[in-house]
Formats: C-alpha cells, structure tokens, sequence
C-alpha cells in the first residue's frame, strides 16, 4: 500500500505574535492553529496510509503536549535554521524509505480544505512530478513569496519577497507554503540548499529551483480560495481571520 506522509512545520516560536507561547498553538475559535491543520489532515478520505510527522522546535514539549492525542512522530530542529533545514530533520530522523509521497505544510495555516489537499495529490501523481506546489492569486502578495514561470508557463522557482528584485515583487501569483514532494527528489534537492539569502536561513522553496534545473516536472495547483494559503504571523492577523471565517454552526 503506498502512504501519504503529512509533516507538519511548528519549530517557530512566531516572535511578532509578541507572545511567549508558540505560534501554532495560538487559539482560532478555542482550537490551537496546529489542531485546525491536522484535523483536516486526518479528514482526509484517501486509498492510502497515512503517517503525521512534526517538527518542534521552541517549546518543543509544550507543542508535542498539546498534540500528544495525534498520532505524531516527532523531529527535533534545535536551531530554527529556516523551513529547508526543518524538513532536513524530518528527512534525517522519522521518515522512513517506504514513505514516498510527501506532503509539507506549515503548522499556522488553519484554513486549509481537504478538497485542496486532495487536489494537490491528485494532480501531484498524474503529472508524475517531482513537486506539487499550491499557489494564490493575491491583489497584494505582500510579504508572501512569488511564483516564478518561464515564457511557458513553466513554474522554474519560488523566490522570498526579501530576495524579490522590484519587477518580481509586482508578480500576483504566491507561494502558499504546502508541497507535494516524491520523497528521493526531496532527499536529493534539498541537500543542495544553502543559505546565502537576505535572512540567511535554508529555504525549502529553494528545492523547486534545483528541481527544475534537473528538468524533473514540477506542478502546481492555484487555489481558487485564496484564504485558504493564510498564515498567522501577528495578533491581529489572527483577530482578521476569526472576525472573517466565524467557525462552522
């Protein structure tokens, strides 16, 4: 049976969330940001096996306290090094060979949908890529990374809006921050990454770039519902997205 591996990124404490608990267990509606993400995840109706892996950081016991009800295996990233090298960790120490397909999304993104998850892979497996990657159109992306195409559509990479030259950052199509990865592309990629960028950290959108220069396909999915790529980063960020999406009666 093939599975369906989901690793949840929740290293971060979220400093301009001004708060010393960690960001993803910040409540939307009296559940942490973190719970809205796995309950989707395991609403999931798919053919395959489905394994959890997190990767913890700041307050590493209290995030894995309060997710201990999900069944988890947990990574460790000492150094919150940036998105690359938490996945690096996951590779390094909980994802087994039998894991081919991965799924990566951060743990602050609540409004996620099934349908989109499952989009992802659907369209991840028939194209046979190497990546999937989810994107929003956004009338202003902000500080949300840019999808970046060639003449033909092509998506060769994702580049941060602190690396964005002005003419990029003028790009309307964003960068979500959920993947599909065939898990050796991932493995092989991802030990390319470096860290010579404006926040000297390893990106992970990186990866997408080395995959395309090896002429692996890469694929993508645009939301229809931009909310759903919304990430928490500030207390009010937070009070929008509850003021906006009331939760279900």
């Amino acid at each position: 049976m093939d599975t369906t591996s989901f690793i949840i990124l929740a290293a971060g404490k979220g400093s301009r969330m001004n708060s010393n608990l960690p960001k993803v267990l910040h409540p939307l509606h009296g559940k942490p940001l973190v719970h809205h993400s796995l309950d989707t995840l395991q609403s999931l109706n798919t053919q395959t096996e489905h394994r959890y892996h997190m990767v913890v950081g700041y307050q590493a016991d209290t995030v894995q306290t309060a997710t201990k009800h999900y069944p988890i295996h947990y990574s460790l990233q000492h150094e919150q090094l940036g998105t690359g090298h938490a996945v690096q960790q996951a590779l390094a120490t909980t994802v087994t060979a039998d894991e081919h397909t991965l799924v990566i999304l951060p743990g602050d993104c609540p409004l996620i949908s099934p349908g989109t998850v499952l989009s992802l892979l659907t369209t991840h497996r028939e194209s046979s890529a190497a990546a999937t990657v989810l994107t929003a159109q956004l009338p202003d992306p902000g500080a949300y990374g840019r999808i970046l195409r060639n003449a033909d559509g092509d998506l060769i990479g994702i580049q941060e809006a602190k690396d964005c030259t002005p003419d990029q950052l003028t790009i309307p199509e964003i960068n979500a921050g959920i993947y599909v990865f065939d898990r050796e592309a991932l493995i092989t990629s991802i030990q390319t990454l470096t860290c010579t960028n404006a926040q000297g950290e390893y990106y992970l959108t990186d990866v997408i770039a080395t995959l395309s220069r090896a002429h692996t396909t890469v694929s993508s999915v645009c939301t229809p519902n931009p909310t759903e790529a919304m990430g928490v980063n500030t207390a009010d960020e937070l009070a929008v997205l509850a003021a906006s999406h009331p939760p279900p009666q």
